[in-house]
């Protein structure tokens, strides 16, 4: 008799066991899975900085001097500030990926809004190594 009943302690025990495993597993993975609302990714360009890339058209972009962002297939780099004027490029791979096409706009003009490969933009912040542009 005693046989029969201690065989059974250890599936009593495994069961509560594996199952407060699968649901720890579970919850680590809610968590720590990105949300499918987050348009941005990662990734390394040739140059060895970090690309950031995002499906859509953000309302703020934020640029360190030669960082570049992927947007919708266009990949948008921030050159820095030469004469007044801020330069950026942009190269369309989709078109060609080794030409960069390159916009001079002046500050004052960036504050009131321009336009960029088909996008509106608005100059936020603009420091010595960084830039800050919000859509228009």
């Amino acid at each position: 008799m005693e046989d029969e009943k201690s065989s059974h302690w250890p599936r009593i025990i495994m069961f509560p066991i594996i199952g407060g495993i699968f649901i720890w597993l579970m919850g680590y993975m809610l968590i720590n899975t990105p949300a499918a609302a987050d348009t941005r990714s990662h990734e390394t360009s040739m140059h060895g900085t970090n690309i950031e890339n995002y499906s859509a058209m953000p309302e703020e972009l934020y640029f360190n001097v030669n960082q570049e962002i992927r947007i919708a297939k266009k990949l948008f780099i921030y050159r820095g500030v030469e004469n007044k004027k801020i330069k950026m490029e942009v190269v369309i791979p989709a078109l060609d990926p080794g030409t960069g096409y390159i916009y001079r706009t002046g500050v004052k003009e960036a504050k009131k809004g321009f336009r960029m490969s088909g996008n509106s933009f608005k100059l936020i912040t603009l420091k010595k190594n960084w830039i800050r542009l919000k859509r228009s």
